[in-house]
């Protein structure tokens, strides 16, 4: 079989809610120009993998893209991540 003990690839789905926030100052002055807000549903396609080093710690790679719509606008992201992963 593809899997191992120590890789292991996986793939998600997710779904849920995005907020995005801006506020909008005139620097030098403490005065508020404007500020903007939307909050609506966004999801997000993906896989990776885990390499375990051993039974506690592993590192871990994923690739994601990311689809939002705010302001009656769609946005599409890739987004990379690596970290590191501890057992309890």
């Amino acid at each position: 079989a593809f899997r191992s003990t120590k890789f292991i690839p996986f793939a998600h789905l997710l779904y849920g809610v995005s907020h995005e926030s801006t506020d909008i100052e005139f620097v030098g002055a403490d005065v508020d120009i404007g500020s903007s807000s939307d909050t609506n549903w966004s999801w997000s396609l993906g896989v990776g993998a885990d390499y375990w080093f051993n039974n506690k710690w592993a590192i871990r790679g994923k690739v994601d893209w990311l689809k939002t719509h705010f302001r009656d606008e769609g946005q599409s992201k890739a987004r990379f991540m690596i970290g590191a992963a501890y057992n309890f």
